[in-house]
């Protein structure tokens, strides 16, 4: 299949969505001509921060954002999709909460600790789909299906069946706005997290060694690309994703 016939395939791939997408767009200007209007008000800290429902449906859907960047690895090389997403993140939110708890107070420190300790785990969980999908090669819909029936119940039993709750400034500052700063803090994690991802793919063979891997994974491996440990680092990475 030469450029041409590629390039067309994508864009009539893509028709759907953007005609979709266009619809929404001409529905809610009709109903609510100020829809994308964008403001500037004083938040519940007294702070100026921008609002509108354009600022509500991207900080909304930030972590969407992340989860799609790590999924897209794991779907170029394996051709499918990790569906354990949600459980993994609620056990890694349940263990982020539990380090929050273990100590006395809450410092900067000890998010850092607790986040980091969040991300090993759902690394964990991701190396465990990874292994099944690349060293057991099982479907990643099947895999993945084991994380996410029991996955849930692990984070039942690591909060001890209580729903998790965090007071604190800084995890509102996480989940809301930094004082002085009028962008959405998650809006800013998912331009950061796109900025690593950019620089990874241009200074190193990841993006090239997925791609091959995933179009054909025979002829990658004759060529010396070891197939195992892309597909496998591509539920990682997943993995460090849903822990973001």
């Amino acid at each position: 299949m030469d450029t041409k016939k590629k390039f067309n395939l994508s864009l009539g791939q893509l028709t759907i969505p953007i005609i979709a997408i266009l619809i929404l767009v001409v529905f809610n200007l009709i109903r609510d001509p100020s829809f994308f209007s964008i403001g500037i008000t004083q938040n519940n800290d007294g702070n100026s921060v921008l609002s509108g429902n354009l600022i509500t449906v991207i900080n909304g859907a930030s972590e969407l954002a992340i989860l799609a960047m790590g999924m897209t690895l794991v779907t170029a090389a394996c051709g499918g999709q990790d569906i354990s997403v949600g459980a993994a993140a609620a056990i890694a939110g349940s263990a982020f909460v539990k380090i929050l708890k273990s100590g006395d107070s809450i410092s900067v420190g000890t998010v850092i600790l607790a986040f980091l300790f969040a991300c090993v785990v759902a690394m964990i969980f991701g190396a465990f789909n990874g292994t099944l999908v690349a060293v057991f090669k099982i479907q990643p819909m099947i895999a993945t299906l084991i994380l996410y029936t029991c996955g849930r119940s692990i984070a039942y039993w690591i909060n001890g069946g209580a729903t998790p709750t965090v007071q604190s400034s800084i995890i509102t500052a996480i989940g809301g706005f930094i004082p002085g700063i009028p962008v959405p803090t998650p809006v800013i994690i998912v331009v950061v997290v796109a900025i690593i991802f950019k620089l990874v793919f241009h200074f190193t063979s990841l993006e090239i060694l997925t791609q091959s891997v995933g179009i054909n994974g025979s002829a990658a491996r004759l060529n010396g690309i070891n197939s195992t440990f892309i597909k496998l680092l591509s539920f990682i990475i997943l993995g460090v994703c849903v822990s973001v």
